[in-house]
């Protein structure tokens, strides 16, 4: 396995319907395993129960600022925060 880098930064957490989970801030460390890049981190900002609700909405994304948006799952929920994953294309990775 290899570590690709760390990716963080402000975006919108939203579900494939459009439906908008809020503002969020993001850490998501990348790493490849062959041809196959994967990334974890978490997010925070948004309010707890609005990230709660979203945990079982497909498609959930990540939109950033320039336009682009990243694929994330909802792991597990903590205090204030979510544990994310994502599988596929990560802009700048």
């Amino acid at each position: 396995m290899k570590h690709l880098g760390h990716f963080s930064g402000d975006g919108r957490l939203k579900g494939e319907n459009g439906t908008d989970f809020g503002a969020v801030v993001f850490e998501i460390d990348m790493v490849q395993l062959g041809s196959k890049k994967d990334g974890a981190g978490r997010i925070w900002g948004a309010d707890k129960e609005l990230v709660a609700a979203s945990q079982n909405v497909n498609g959930l994304a990540l939109h950033l600022p320039n336009g682009k948006s990243v694929n994330v799952v909802i792991v597990s929920l903590g205090n204030g925060e979510a544990e994310i994953t994502t599988h596929g294309p990560v802009p700048g990775f």
